[in-house]
């Protein structure tokens, strides 16, 4: 398990590019492969308002087998409307698609889509 802290997120989010270059420094400086770590803990601060973003099974893409072990995303939020759960789902498939292409660049580039990784957000969040 990988808990973040919340200027990762900010990072992320404030380069919407593909360019992923802060938020990538920080696994990468500290020798962190995230493919790695079965969940990833990213708390998202923003208009002072939090929210938790967990991805789930990230080392398993087109080799998962079944349903429990695709990548996913759960997104916590007990304020609807303030943090838009698309928007933050794709700034974190950038970043996975980053540090996957960092980490793997022999392999398929970007294997981690809206349409392979499902997002989750639980009623009453």
């Amino acid at each position: 398990m990988l808990f973040l802290d919340a200027e990762f997120y900010r990072c992320l989010s404030d380069h919407p590019s593909k360019d992923i270059g802060l938020a990538s420094k920080y696994t990468n400086s500290r020798g962190i492969n995230i493919f790695n770590k079965k969940m990833i803990v990213i708390p998202v601060n923003g208009q002072r308002h939090w929210s938790l973003a967990v991805l789930i099974n990230c080392g398993h893409t087109v080799e998962a087998k079944s349903f429990s072990e695709f990548p996913m995303l759960l997104f916590l939020d007990s304020l609807p409307g303030i943090h838009k759960m698309k928007e933050v789902k794709d700034n974190l498939l950038r970043w996975l698609n980053g540090e996957f292409d960092r980490l793997y660049p022999q392999k398929k580039p970007d294997p981690f889509t809206t349409a392979n990784v499902h997002a989750f957000k639980p009623k009453g969040t």
